[in-house]
């Protein structure tokens, strides 16, 4: 079935919000909830993060409109999910199961792919008020990596339209968490959005609204030097159409300021031949090598360990070697090193 005019209508404005970041603001899935709530005829909405510490998880973040709200929702799943160690709710948390990345499912979807009933539905669910069998949602993933649980219940049968309707909204809210991603391991807590691109690996531009670079980190002034005209004219064009097979592109929204766009590189086919060029010159093994290509690409541990199948503490053991052999001090530094190989 394709959706209405007025579906089309509403899900293209939540995906306006979540494709304008402002600096400073709030995380883009709290803005939109309500009105995914309102779609949906969700009560509640949830939408939270888990990662890994050690043996056992985490809560990394949790948001809630209806049922019994944020503050409860933070508390119940914070207090549920910090005594696991295995899977705890229908996936695992580590690495989600193909079948189960960015897919719209219900609880007897579930069932028919012969999960059992999670202990969190079990324990934590109720405490929430939450009527497990008519739930829908989303894991939505960064490659393999859980980015976040997303989705709601009610107590009437969800439809094939509501299906539709959370499904065209994954990608724009996959976009928006893989940025929030790569800002915060970047350590970018309410500080100038300047300051953060020195963190990201990645080569990473403010541009201005034409597509002129404003600022660039220190992989993005290395690309620059080695192709300053080509490279322009792509971040022109990437700020233009803001879809780029080379660049992540986000409008950047700052009181008092015009809009801006930051455009976050992606692993490239020449960057990969720089990959295979410092692990000859550095020595590598074929796991650093492997994940020296993925902090080419900005990607964060939990994302590289997902990837790689390893443990995020061992991706960080990874990368200090790679550092050393490359006799650098940042993730920035060994950008720079690696693309003049």
């Amino acid at each position: 079935m394709s959706l209405g005019a007025a579906d089309r209508s509403r899900i293209a404005e939540i995906e306006r919000s979540l494709r304008v970041y402002v600096d400073g603001g709030p995380p883009g899935l709290t803005q939109v909830l309500a009105p995914v709530r309102d779609l949906l005829r969700f009560d509640p909405v949830i939408a939270y993060g888990v990662e890994e510490v050690g043996e056992s998880f985490r809560l990394s973040f949790a948001e809630a409109v209806g049922g019994c709200g944020t503050s409860v929702a933070r508390r119940v799943l914070g207090d549920f999910i910090g005594a696991q160690s295995r899977k705890f709710a229908g996936y695992d948390p580590r690495r989600p199961e193909p079948w189960n990345r960015n897919k719209v499912v219900t609880h007897a979807d579930l069932i028919r792919h012969g999960v059992p009933t999670a202990p969190i539905t079990e324990i934590a669910m109720p405490k929430l008020g939450v009527v497990v069998s008519q739930q829908l949602r989303v894991l939505v993933c960064d490659g393999p990596s859980l980015l976040a649980w997303f989705g709601g219940y009610r107590s009437e049968p969800f439809t094939q339209r509501d299906r539709r309707v959370l499904g065209a909204l994954v990608p724009s809210v996959r976009r928006r968490l893989m940025l929030e991603r790569t800002l915060a391991s970047a350590g970018l807590t309410h500080a100038a959005l300047e300051v953060a691109l020195e963190a990201i690996g990645a080569p990473t531009f403010l541009l201005a609204a034409g597509g002129a670079p404003v600022l660039a980190n220190a992989a993005g002034r290395a690309a620059l030097d080695t192709e300053p005209v080509a490279l322009r004219a792509k971040l022109t064009r990437a700020a233009r159409s803001r879809q780029d097979e080379e660049f992540r592109v986000f409008p950047v929204d700052s009181p008092g300021s015009p809009r801006r766009f930051l455009a976050i590189g992606k692993a490239t086919p020449s960057a990969r031949v720089h990959v295979q060029n410092a692990a000859r010159l550095w020595g590598l093994s074929r796991r650093q090598a492997d994940v020296l290509t993925w902090v080419l690409e900005g990607a964060s541990n939990a994302r590289i360990g997902a990837e790689l199948g390893i443990a995020d503490r061992t991706v960080e053991t990874h990368v200090t070697a790679i550092l050393e052999r490359a006799q650098v001090d940042s993730r920035a530094e060994l950008i720079v090193a690696a693309m003049r190989t």
